[in-house]
Order: C-alpha cells, then structure tokens, then sequence
C-alpha cells in the first residue's frame, strides 16, 4: 500500500476477481480497496461480458457509490438472464476514470434448471454427461459439470424437487460430501443424490486422505433425502445420517470396506425405504439404523464384522427379499415395538440368520399365507437360524442346517410362536417355549423339538433322535404325529405337569415315551403308542409321581414291550395296568393306519426324493375319505419353501382313512 500511494490514486477489485457461479436472484458483495483517493471520489461499478472482440461494456451496476470498499448486487435487479456467462466486474474511480481495476477471470449467472451434474476428468461411459468435470462449469447443465460434489454443495442451496446427478467415474474426496440443514454447516436438504442407473456405470466415492476418519456422505439433519446409485468405500462409514435426518430414502447403494458401519442411520432420524443395498466388508455392521424403518428390500449385506442388518426400535418396517450371509453375528436383526413383518429372505453361514425381537404388537417373520411362497429360507448359520422373542409369529419358513453343537433351527421365548415351517437337518430342530404347531420337523441331529413350557400341536416329527424333548413344567403335547426317531418319540426330563393327548407315535427303534430325572405329574390320555423294539411308555423310578395314563392304544411288536415301570419290563397291556393302576380303558391292538411307510415303502426321512410326505397314519375307514393330506406342510420342490399337500379322495375301503 504505501508503494502504491507514492504512485497516485489506485484502486483494486478484490471480488469478484477470480470465477463465480453468481446466481441470478443471490445477492453477493462486490469488493474493492482504493489508495490515495483524497479527494474521497465515488466509485462506479460497471458489468462486462466476454466477446470474441474482447470484453464489451454490458451495463453501470453503480454510478456513484461511496467508497465503502463493498456494494451488494443481485443480477436480477439488473435483468440479467439465466445462463449468462463471461461476466465481468469492472470498479473505477468516478473523479478519475483511468483509475480502474477489472475482475482476472469471468463469473457465470447459472441456468435456471433444477438439476445439478458432476464428473470426474473422463467422459468415457458417462450417462448423464458431455464434458469432463471442472470447478469453471455453472454444474447446472450436463455440458458444465462440477467434478465433486461438494463444489456443488457449497455453490448452490438445493432443496426439494431438484436433483445432483454424479455421473460414471472415481471421485477421490478430500473431505466428506456433507448435506446438512444446519446454519453452521449447509443449507441443503430434501433433494436426490443419483449416480448411474446402468448396471455397466458406477459412481465409487472415496475419501483421498486414507488417514481421515470421516464418512463418504454425511447427513446431519438433512430432511427427505433419497440417496441412489452410488458406491462408496474405505471411509469410517459410507453413509452416516443423524441429528434428526428424518423421511431418508436410499436405493442401490454400496458400501464396503468401512472402519465402522456401511450404513449407520441414528436415532432421531427415520427411514422411507431402504431398497437394494450392499453392504459388505465392513469392520462392524452392514447395515445399522436406530428409528423407524418403513421398508428394506432386495439388499445384501454380507462378511461384516457383526452384524449384516441391524434395526432397532425399528417401529413396523416390512423387511423383504434380502439377503445376509458371512457375517460375524446376525444376517439380519429386528429389534422393535410393532407390527413389523419379515418375509422371503435368504440368511445363511452367519452366527445367527435372523433375529427379532417385539415387545408390541404381534410381528410376524415368514407368511401365513403359504401359497405366496414368502417365507424366508435359513441355512447354515452355526447357532441359530431363527430366533424369535417377544409377540412374535414364525410361521412359513424353510429352516434347515444350523448344525452346531446345542444350535437350533428356530428359537422362540417369551410368547412367541412358530408354525408351518419346514425344520429340518439341524441340530436341534425347534427350542424354547411358546406354541409349537404344524411345523414339518425331521431329521435332525439331536431333537426335533425341545419345549421349556408351552404346547406342541399338530406337528409331524420324524427321523429325529429324539422327537420331541419336554424340559420345563406346564408344557403340553396335543394332535402331533411322531414317528420314526432314533432314541425315542417324546422324552420328558425334570419337567412336572405335562400333558401328551391326542398324540399318534409310532417307533420302530426307540421308546415312544419316556419320562426320566425326576419328571412328575405326567399325564396320558388317548394317544396311539405304538413300538417295534423299544417302550410304548418308559418311566424311571424317580418319574413315576403323579403320573396319569388312560384311553390310549398301546401296541409293541417284535421286542417291544408296552411299558417300563419299576425298573422292570412290562410286557403286555395287562401287565403294565397291574403295575401302574393306569390305562384301565385303554386297549392293545395293531393301529390301522393307512399306510405308515407310504407309496415308496420307507418309513421318515431317507433322501430330498423321499422325504417321509407319502407316509400316512390316518385310520383306516369302512366308507373311503379323503386323505395324503397332513397336519404340516412339505417342502415344495421348486422354492424349497412349505406348501400344503393336497388330499386326494380315496373309496377303497382297505385302503382309505377315517376323520381325524
């Protein structure tokens, strides 16, 4: 400055001096500093536009301003159109017009359009784009793209009904893309992010600086956002929303390789709909939200350092065709106080493939409707592959495979139900307490179903170890088909107060009963027990208080024997009742099922083409029925899914049943 002074007056244009994306209605300052003007002169403020010629004079801004050192101008005020560029500014003294300075580079007024384009310096494959990306374009026209978004976020305040499209490319950010509402971060929301809507085109964002801890794409308060088509990777999380970013939607996102979650939505925010998501190898969750969720769909998440989805307090989201597998805890975990619905999934190879919990009202995983085919299909997870708590119905799903030691197929606690599902190659077929009822439960490792209180109702149990374990007290077995079990068809341990009625058993190498460790107050009644080699009804010595037994069919063939009692063998009807003072109404004699072994003459479960469906233990009937139908679905040789078998009317009288 003082330099200066000993040359005369001087002024300088201090801004606009370099490019400006000036928006026509924004009012922005120009800036000026002067030197030397003693006699305290104006200043005039004209605009030029850029010509093939050089710059033109376009019009006076100003005549005579006082010399503030800043005037505030809005293009509008001076009709100046939408998408005009090569502006310039142009400051001078009035009193002395050879003191003058000009802006080193144009400025644009951008078009008025709402939509917003970036790319990366490659036009190669682009969708959306003519030109390379570069901070000179107004961004608001496919031939003048940005190249990040973030040189359109600190540009322009986008809000509703407007869209960034961010084309084809790799785009190495040197801080987070940050949409906020929030003064003293942005002044942006409820607007879409899109990249490429082609399955060839990616739009991959990444954070330049490996050593920043950051997300990819930050929503801090940022109301009804819809996110789509990108990918982002390596960064703390791919897409962070929180502080209240509620009504958020996002599609086709992938987010993989992150320190933390591939998603993390926090509480306070809410989700519209989550659809077609991956999430894969990041070091934490998948997926994570902590609010509502009205949808998720059609996703992926997979080798995830915990779990794959995780939602809580997750409000009554509907959770469809996903797909969860390879990670360390759940494919998919629900914690919520609703009505919330999870149906046609895949989750395998996790720790756990599916956990809910409710504590409103009831949800249901799988569907009740089993021609939908909408159940979810869960397979070798090495624990659990479903477990339910809470108000809660299991009901239409093919679970199969959890074959660790003490695992199970379904887990149900504190008033939850599962219903019509395939259960099946586990180790343990269904456990825990809560109703049991017309599930398909066979060839398991250890038990089809082991029940700490609760019912089992018209289940079909085959080709187990043991059928059904009863391990808790006020537990009930009532209209359920068992059969073919290794160890036995039902065993009662420790548990007081069971009641088995109604029950059709039938075991060729097993007992049908047995009560042991000190299980009481057992009470039988009008079931058909039927052995080839083991014991209609075993109870040890310190299980026979309070035990009950009449009104059933007890039948042994080959070395089976009706009962145990006393430690001793008892071999007929007649022997059995002396002993125990029970079963006075109730008869021996052969059970005349239909056919138990069915059309393929092999009893249970022996491969997937012979799976135990044609086995039919109906009663046979003077007048013919209907029958081939039973309590529980099969599998459905198309979807792996539970169908029902359909009855079919039979008039031969040998061969026919009655009603159940």
């Amino acid at each position: 400055p003082d330099q200066l002074q000993a040359f005369g007056p001087h002024i300088a244009l201090r801004a606009p001096e370099l490019y400006l994306d000036w928006e026509r209605g924004r009012p922005l300052p120009i800036r000026w500093e002067t030197y030397s003007n003693s006699d305290e002169s104006p200043v005039r403020i004209d605009l030029y536009q850029d010509t093939s010629d050089g710059p033109r004079w376009l019009l006076t801004i100003a005549a005579s301003v006082s010399d503030t050192g800043e005037f505030i101008w809005t293009p509008a005020n001076d009709s100046i159109e939408f998408g005009t560029y090569g502006l310039r500014i142009q400051v001078s003294l009035v009193q002395n017009r050879t003191v003058v300075d000009r802006s080193t580079e144009t400025f644009k007024v951008p078009e008025n359009t709402p939509t917003f384009y970036v790319n990366d310096r490659s036009t190669l494959n682009d969708e959306f784009t003519q030109a390379q990306g570069d901070n000179r374009n107004t961004g608001k026209v496919p031939n003048a793209p940005k190249p990040y978004p973030n040189n359109v976020l600190r540009t322009y305040t986008l809000g509703p009904g407007q869209t960034l499209f961010v084309d084809s490319g790799n785009y190495s950010l040197l801080s987070p893309v940050s949409v906020s509402n929030i003064i003293e971060f942005g002044d942006d929301e409820g607007f879409t992010i899109t990249g490429p809507t082609s399955v060839s085109r990616s739009a991959t964002l990444w954070l330049a600086n490996p050593l920043v801890v950051a997300p990819i794409l930050d929503l801090n308060d940022a109301d009804f956002m819809t996110v789509r088509h990108l990918t982002f990777i390596n960064g703390q999380f791919g897409l962070w929303a929180h502080d209240g970013s509620t009504n958020f939607t996002g599609s086709h996102l992938t987010a993989t390789g992150h320190t933390l979650d591939g998603f993390r939505i926090e509480s306070g925010s809410t989700v519209l709909a989550l659809d077609r998501l991956t999430a894969s190898n990041n070091q934490r969750h998948g997926v994570y939200v902590d609010g509502p969720v009205a949808t998720l769909s059609a996703s992926i998440a997979h080798t995830n350092g915990s779990h794959g989805v995780m939602l809580v307090n997750a409000g009554a989201p509907l959770i469809t065709h996903n797909a969860t597998y390879n990670n360390i805890q759940a494919g998919l975990s629900v914690q919520a106080a609703g009505a919330f619905r999870i149906q046609s999934n895949e989750s395998y190879f996790n720790r756990i493939g599916i956990v809910a919990l409710n504590s409103g009202a009831p949800a249901i995983v799988g569907n009740s409707d089993l021609s939908l085919n909408l159940g979810n299909v869960v397979h070798d997870n090495s624990e659990t592959g479903i477990s339910a708590t809470g108000s809660i119905i299991v009901i239409g799903n093919a679970v199969y495979r959890q074959l660790g030691t003490n695992s199970a197929g379904i887990a149900i606690a504190s008033g939850a139900e599962a219903a019509q599902n395939l259960v099946y190659a586990n180790y343990n077929g269904i456990v825990g307490s809560g109703l049991i009822r017309e599930n398909r439960i066979y060839s398991n490792t250890n038990s089809g179903a082991r029940i700490a209180g609760g019912a089992a109702r018209g289940n079909v149990v085959y080709s187990n170890a043991t059928g059904i374990e009863v391990l808790a007290a006020n537990s009930s077995l009532v209209n359920n088909l068992i059969y073919s079990n290794l160890v036995s068809g039902v065993r009662i341990a420790g548990a007081s107060d069971v009641q088995i009625v109604n029950n059709t058993i039938f075991e060729t190498r097993g007992d049908a009963v047995r009560a042991e460790n000190s299980a009481k107050n057992i009470s039988l009644s009008n079931n058909i027990l039927m052995v080839d080699s083991g014991y209609g009804i075993n109870v040890s010595a310190n299980s026979q208080s309070g035990f009950q037994s009449d009104y059933n069919l007890l039948h042994a063939t080959g070395t089976g024997k009706i009962g145990f009692w006393q430690s001793l063998d008892r071999q007929t009807l007649f022997d059995w009742s002396s002993a125990t003072f029970t079963d006075s109404s109730s008869v021996s004699q052969v059970p005349l099922f239909v056919d138990a072994n069915g059309a393929d003459d092999l009893l249970g479960f022996q491969n997937v083409n012979s799976d135990g469906r044609d086995d039919d233990f109906h009663l046979q009937s003077l007048f013919g029925s209907y029958h081939g139908g039973g309590l529980a679905p099969v599998r459905s040789a198309t979807s792996g899914l539970p169908e029902w078998q359909l009855p079919s009317l039979i008039l031969d009288a040998s061969h026919s049943i009655g009603i159940d």
